[in-house]
């Protein structure tokens, strides 16, 4: 058997294992468990959507503050409106989409935003991050979204993190880019959801395991932190590993309502991490979907738990505190260090926080 076949075996008999629990290699069984941290409803409506392909950048998405938060909340985002624009990423040719904050100076207004990378969950379209995206572009960040088709799909592999990097650092330096200029290109940040963010968590550990990677992976060393949504590192056989960080933060977001990345293997993942800052940010009433624009977006594999929290509410909370930690942990602002490590958990009526800095 060639090589080549022999990978592609391999990768259709493990994502079929993983296929057969979750696509995210948790167990796959409902769990509604999880403490009743209340149902405080923050109001908030991120992004309606991306404009269409073509639709200069400054022509933004919404208005971006929350309207009932006060201006001295240490979480509100630092800009007011984002906007986004399209691309293809030079190093695996995939289609992505870029959100930014969009201030009305912004070529002159001497930024400089990190760039997060939002690795896709299994089958889940780019499109279904757009509001998640919009938000955290809002609070200083350059969020590139890419649709990665591998040999079965829409199946996120590390390959594209180095090649997003490259393309940021191609925005930056091109005269045309609407983000000439403005993209720090020496931090990264991974978001990621599901089985993107075993995608990321593998990446942080630079471990290059099929069907997330085939060859070899060297992990950036722009590569700072990350914060992920529904996601564990429970095989399908065996018990959660350890998780070698070696100091890059990491921050994992679960919903209670998670019917296919369990509660309990989240939390068995976030004390394997070895090295803080790291964050566990237990969302209550969010199912697997709730950081996507839609319960079960079309295509993915559908959470039979039904969501109690509202979504705009369950993916604004997610944007947060995805943000909050970056801010703290990739730009390095002690406001955000504080709200992620001290106030924020009492601030929010819907999660509930643990963590260690």
């Amino acid at each position: 058997m060639s090589r080549c076949l022999l990978g592609t075996t391999v990768f259709i008999v493990l994502v079929a294992l993983f296929s057969g629990c979750s696509d995210d290699g948790s167990s796959g069984d409902e769990d509604g468990g999880g403490p009743d941290l209340g149902r405080g409803d923050r109001g908030v409506k991120p992004d309606e959507g991306r404009p269409p392909d073509g639709v200069p950048s400054d022509l933004v998405q919404s208005e971006g503050a929350r309207p009932d938060t006060p201006p001295t909340d240490p979480a509100a985002p630092k800009f007011a409106k984002s906007g986004s624009y399209s691309i293809t990423v030079a190093g695996t040719s995939d289609p992505a989409d870029v959100y930014h904050p969009a201030p009305s100076d912004l070529k002159t207004g001497g930024y400089s935003f990190p760039v997060v990378l939002l690795l896709q969950g299994a089958k889940v379209d780019k499109k279904n991050y757009s509001e998640v995206a919009g938000a955290v572009a809002r609070h200083g960040f350059v969020v590139v979204v890419p649709n990665h088709t591998s040999l079965m799909g829409l199946f996120m592999e590390l390959a594209v993190i180095p090649a997003v990097l490259e393309q940021m650092k191609t925005e930056n330096a091109s005269t045309s880019s609407p983000l000439a200029g403005v993209v720090d290109t020496s931090q990264l940040g991974l978001m990621g959801h599901s089985y993107g963010g075993v995608a990321g968590l593998y990446a942080i550990q630079g471990q290059c395991p099929i069907p997330w990677c085939f060859g070899t992976f060297k992990r950036p060393a722009e590569l700072k932190a990350g914060a992920f949504y529904g996601t564990n590192m429970k095989p399908p056989i065996g018990s959660i590993p350890k998780v070698a960080n070696a100091g890059i933060a990491i921050a994992l977001i679960q919903g209670t309502l998670d019917g296919k990345s369990k509660e309990a293997d989240t939390k068995v993942t976030y004390d394997n991490i070895q090295d803080p800052p790291k964050a566990y940010v237990l969302l209550a009433g969010a199912n697997h979907y709730g950081v996507c624009n839609t319960n079960n977006p079309p295509g993915a594999d559908a959470d039979a738990t039904t969501p109690t929290l509202a979504q705009q509410v369950a993916v604004e909370t997610v944007a947060r505190w995805s943000a909050m930690f970056l801010r703290a942990h990739l730009a390095g602002e002690a406001t955000a260090v504080d709200y992620v490590h001290k106030t924020g958990d009492g601030l929010d009526p819907n999660v509930a926080v643990t963590s260690a800095k």
